[in-house]
């Protein structure tokens, strides 16, 4: 415990000293910056940068914690000083990554999922659509009680519950006219459980809806102009007036009062009569408990959408109009009017009450953001929309605005940093044009778009705890690395997002939003991540596209170093940072190499020679001496790092063969097409999909990742290909000791020599399903253990001591210690999927559970902590112990338990959880392992009666006892009297019990007579007794 609490104290020591921007204020920044203009070219060296930090700020740190500050600032490779600009550049990112909350939401694009249809159930299209809440005790509203309500022009109107299904349908229609008229809006007054509508007759419909009702109670006829728009708002207090605003055709808005106490003017009475009456009589009080106020006519054309702003007591109504365009006007005190001005008017306004902010929309196709105070210009505007807006909505606080226009296209910008996130065009076809109306659901998030039919958005959803934990990105995780430099791991996504995480506190501190990008009809558009590496100093970080570009990145500050490329549409698969070089492989069939020198501008490469005949789809390299390539045809070629020339070639499917070297002339993409080589299917499919659409690239050239089929059947006869090398760097190289791994997609793995003389060593099967196979692997440092992430989710440990390696070089093991470590070993009634396949192989299976509903795309091992980071194509990155516990996702919303740098996580005091996707639905295994064999279903018999016996065992040394029974209190001086039930005989028809089908097989004993007891002496004298005394 005291070398756990040093640890934790060396950590937190650790994570203040790194965070110098909040330890300079402003004047030592100041004074810091006077020291770099005395410096020539504003560049100070490394030791008068860390005496000038203790000199004005008075920040000391130890050699190896300026060392990782030093790097960090270093963004030039200069290895010798810091700029002014990157020193400044290092504090801006460190200011910024304080509250990356907000940056969350667009790690993955709004609208996600496909919107979803309905039959409006309506003969004409939607004219409006609002939703009735059923209130709570306290009066307030709850999004998921409640019907949602449309209505069409014919005055059809129809119930639909939250789920969108059509509960029960009403009419609105006049009681005079023979013709009926047209709808023009409606709303709802829950508090008073009515419903209002009102019609191009120029009147107002009052309907009681209580108790499932649809009674006309008033009519408010003869208004002057048309009512086009309405409003309604109450209070959680019941002696509060509630305020109904309707806007007319004229530019007139009316505020009506309604006393919503026990239902106000709809109060059931014992006869409810329907009351119309005029609008003169309307305004002069003529309906209890209802007032009238009419605002002066300030717009010169229709009024199209009312609000009241109840933060400052204010009307809020808009126009079409270009001299009074927007007015807020106060109800109350003084009266003052905030006009403001647009060419063209506004067709829809949102207002943000608690921050002051009102967004608005127009037929000039821009979004703008104002403050109601200032009338002279907007505070944002946001471009993009071609046609005019039909809706703004804000969302989450007021940081997300959804904008909606007439030619269905629907954006979300992100208020805060003033950027589009999304722009959605996949609305159905059948939605018309011309007349549409929305409304969006605080509480589940749906934006609901009608006209002639109904249709759905999600917009931002939020995760349900119960079904799943988080995501990391949108989309797949395509590499995931760690960095023992800064102790950080690294993901990229087939997203383009390149995001850096905290692993022991799982907070993201860095994220590069779209890595890499193409242009496509004057639109930029992501591109997906395929290969990441980092270099020999771990301080940069290089990226391969499915387009053939890399970047070098400065990850600490989100800086592009350097830009490069192999070839237009070329899928990178490895990428390989040595020494002075970078290595690339690809679709191209071969080698890539560039210069790592100091001019981060060049771009000069040259190109290995060419042994493979397909495409390459991993390498790995042993620094400095080989580098070994696989391909899709199953070939693997060993590489001379010094002399990029290959001097050992195999092909899988017949290892123990050597391939005599050849060179094989490397083809463009035109040569290669019209070339009469012979190519998978798969592999020519990769190519025509890049040909098409380089976004689209990477689809079918991954299809490993996402199918869930055979891959035996889906290549050529005789063809196997290698997914995943892995090299065991700790051992020597002899012709007889493995060192290579290689994972086929055939489920096997073969473990070859990377001697000059050397070859195939075994292989083994690494999977217990015939349809699944390896497609990512990683070891230790010491190489003991061997981590395979599978095509079917599984996470699977092999203990590889003495596994590829002579018997007389064989160690010993101790078989208990690693029993202890793994939860997987422990005896089971019935053995599992995994124990009945790997029983009698070599190496020894310590390990297996489900980690990921879909492939693990990446696997990394943190020794200091013996912590095993995965990553999948369903979006997640999840940390788990050696043993298979589950720590974490990268990105939950989940509350995250402090990991200590240097603590074995299994020996730290935490309670470690389950994966909420894989606690439905787990084995019995995998559940096995992730509560490491503590619950009681997983344990045999005999486990059980040992549990039982110790815990009825008492410690003498304790002052207590086990707990008394209650019966044994009083003993024998008490006892409970019995209950006297009467006892019921029955008389079974022997005779005709046999035609009875029950009593066929029912085996009846023969009746015999009862002999009837004696009568007691003493029974026999009461008797007399009593006979005695009745006779005198």
């Amino acid at each position: 415990m005291d070398d756990l609490e040093e640890k934790r104290e060396v950590k937190d020591v650790v994570i203040d000293t790194i965070a110098l921007h909040t330890r300079l204020s402003e004047k030592h920044i100041f004074a810091l910056k006077q020291r770099f203009l005395r410096e020539p070219n504003k560049k100070m060296e490394k030791s008068a940068f860390r005496n000038a930090l203790c000199d004005i700020a008075n920040i000391i740190y130890t050699d190896e914690e300026f060392q990782e500050l030093f790097l960090k600032l270093d963004f030039q490779r200069t290895r010798t000083n810091v700029s002014w600009e990157g020193f400044l550049i290092y504090l801006l990112v460190g200011f910024r990554n304080e509250d990356l909350d907000k940056y969350s939401r667009t790690l993955y694009p709004p609208i996600k999922d496909a919107p979803k249809e309905f039959k409006s159930q309506h003969k004409m299209s939607i004219c409006g659509i609002t939703f009735v809440a059923e209130l709570t005790q306290d009066r307030t509203v709850n999004y998921m009680l409640g019907n949602y309500i449309t209505c069409s022009r014919d005055g059809r109107i129809n119930y639909w519950s939250i789920d969108m299904e059509k509960k029960r349908t009403e009419i609105s229609k006049s009681q005079n006219l023979k013709l009926q008229s047209w709808i023009t809006c409606i709303i709802a007054l829950p508090d008073v459980e009515a419903f209002c509508t009102c019609s191009t007759e120029r009147d107002l419909r009052f309907y009681d809806t209580a108790a499932k009702k649809f009674e006309l109670r008033i009519v408010v006829k003869s208004f002057r102009y048309l009512i086009n728009a309405m409003y309604y708002t109450f209070y959680t207090d019941p002696d509060k007036t509630s305020k109904l605003l309707i806007g007319d055709a004229g530019g007139r808005v009316h505020l009506i009062s309604i006393i919503s106490k026990n239902r106000g003017p709809f109060k059931n009475k014992l006869q409810n009569v329907e009351m119309t009456i005029t609008h003169d009589q309307f305004c002069k009080g003529a309906v209890p408990l209802m007032s009238v106020r009419e605002i002066p006519t300030l717009h010169t054309d229709w009024v199209v959408q009312v609000a009241y702003y109840e933060t400052i007591h204010c009307t809020v109504s808009i126009s079409r109009c270009s001299k009074q365009s927007m007015l807020i006007y106060n109800m109350k005190g003084k009266e003052s009017c905030y006009s403001f001005k647009v060419k063209k008017g506004f067709s829809c306004f949102s207002i943000a009450q608690t921050m002051h902010m009102v967004a608005t929309g127009g037929p000039d196709c821009l979004v703008r953001i104002w403050n109601p105070f200032v009338t002279t210009r907007a505070t944002t505007v946001f471009r993009g929309h071609h046609s005019e807006i039909v809706s703004v909505v804000l969302q989450d606080d007021y940081k997300i605005l959804i904008s909606f226009d007439e030619d269905k296209c629907i954006k979300v910008w992100d208020v805060l940093e003033q950027i589009c996130l999304q722009t959605y065009l996949s609305l159905p076809a059948s939605l018309n044009k011309s007349r549409m109306c929305t409304f969006y659901n605080p509480t589940t998030r749906q934006l609901i778009i009608a006209s002639h039919i109904i249709v759905t958005l999600q917009i931002y959803p939020l995760l349900n705890g119960e079904y799943t934990d988080g995501i990391t990105h949108s989309k797949e995780v395509s590499v995931i690395l760690y960095n023992k430099l800064f102790q950080v791991i690294i993901t990229c996504g087939y997203d383009s997002f390149i995001i850096v995480w905290n692993p022991f506190t799982g907070r993201r501190k860095e994220f590069i939003r779209n890595a890499h990008t193409t242009s496509m009809h004057a639109e930029t558009h992501p591109v997906e991540i395929t290969a990441a590496a980092f270099d020999p100093s771990e301080q940069f970080l290089i990226t391969g596209a499915s387009d053939g570009t890399l970047k070098v990145w400065n990850f600490n500050i989100g800086s592009c170093c350097r830009n490069l490329a192999i070839g237009k549409g070329v899928q990178i698969c490895a990428i390989i940072w040595i020494k002075y070089r970078i290595l690339v492989m690809g679709e191209n069939r071969g080698v890539t190499e560039f210069a790592d020198d100091e001019d981060v501008g060049s771009s000069s490469f040259k190109c290995w020679t060419s042994r493979h005949l397909e495409d390459i789809l991993c390498a790995i390299a042993h620094v400095p001496q080989i580098l070994v390539t696989a391909s899709y045809g199953g070939e693997i070629v060993f590489w001379r790092l010094e002399t990029g020339q290959a001097y050992s070639m195999f092909n899988v499917i017949n290892p123990s063969e050597r391939i005599q070297s050849q060179y094989i002339k490397r083809e463009s993409k035109k040569q290669s097409k019209s070339s009469g080589s012979i190519r998978s299917n798969s592999s020519t499919a990769r190519k025509t999909f890049a040909n098409v659409n380089p976004l689209l690239a990477n689809m079918a050239a991954l299809k490993r990742f996402t199918k869930e089929t055979n891959p035996l059947q889906n290549s050529a006869p005789g063809r196997i290909s290698i997914n995943v090398l892995a090299f065991l760097t700790t051992r020597t190289m002899s012709p007889k000791i493995g060192t290579v791994l290689a994972a086929l997609d055939n489920g096997m793995i073969q473990i070859w020599s990377h001697h000059p003389t050397g070859g195939f060593i075994t292989e083994f099967k690494a999977t217990h399903s015939p349809t699944d196979y390896v497609v990512s692997m990683c070891t230790d440092e010491k190489n003991q253990y061997l981590f395979t992430g599978h095509m079917a989710g599984y996470i699977k440990t092999w203990h590889l001591i003495n596994f590829g390696i002579p018997e007389e070089d064989h160690v010993h093991i101790c078989m208990p210690k690693i029993r202890l470590k793994f939860p997987f070993l422990l005896v089971d009634t019935l053995l599992g999927r995994a124990k009945r396949a790997h029983k009698s192989q070599k190496p020894l299976l310590v390990n297996s559970f489900k980690a990921h509903f879909k492939a693990v795309t990446g696997l990394l091992y943190i020794d200091m902590n013996e912590m095993v980071v995965s990553c999948s194509s369903d979006g997640s990155a999840r940390l788990w112990t050696l043993g298979g516990r589950y720590m974490g996702t990268l990105g939950t919303f989940k509350p995250w338990t402090t990991i200590y740098p240097g603590v074995p996580a299994d020996e730290e005091e935490r309670e470690f959880t389950i994966p909420a996707d894989i606690q439905r639905t787990g084995s019995f295994t995998t559940l096995k392992v992730l509560t490491a064999g503590n619950d009681e279903m997983y344990l045999n018999r005999k486990q059980k009666r040992g549990k039982q016996a110790a815990a009825k065992k008492v410690d003498p040394t304790k002052l207590f006892g086990p707990d008394f029974e209650i019966k044994d209190i009083l003993g024998k001086h008490f006892e409970l009297p019995i209950r006297h039930r009467k006892h019921y005989h029955f008389q079974f028809d022997i005779e005709n019990a046999k035609k009875i089908p029950v009593f066929i097989n029912i085996e009846l004993p023969e009746l015999t007579e009862i002999q009837r007891p004696p009568t007691p002496e003493l029974i026999k004298q009461i008797r007399k007794q009593q006979a005695a005394i009745n006779r005198k």
